[in-house]
């Protein structure tokens, strides 16, 4: 199911994106615990689509994000933190340390 996810992820159909990132996020709310190692693969995967045009793109990804907080722990994607904090686009900073502030 996660090479599935990951090659959804890399589709251009906007719709596929958002419906693929809706089931990162409910996947991880709902396994929790048991979706510690595919979270950790996948916050790096949607943490480019902050950087995207569309307001609604980025909003579901800050939920998935989100929800991944049941998953994950901030000290597991601390470089994944480190390389989004430096991209030139601010409103991905910005999502970036709403992140890790609920996070941690």
């Amino acid at each position: 199911m996660l090479s599935l996810i990951k090659k959804l992820l890399q589709d251009s159909n906007a719709n596929i994106n958002l419906c693929t990132i809706k089931l990162c996020g409910l996947l991880a709310k709902g396994l929790r615990k048991n979706f510690t190692n595919q979270a950790k693969l996948l916050f790096p995967l949607l943490t480019p689509k902050l950087r995207d045009k569309k307001t609604l793109m980025i909003d579901e990804t800050r939920l998935a994000l989100e929800m991944m907080h049941y998953s994950i722990y901030a000290e597991d994607v601390v470089e994944d933190f480190k390389e989004a904090i430096v991209d030139k686009n601010p409103q991905m900073r910005v999502s970036i340390l709403n992140l890790f502030a609920k996070l941690v």
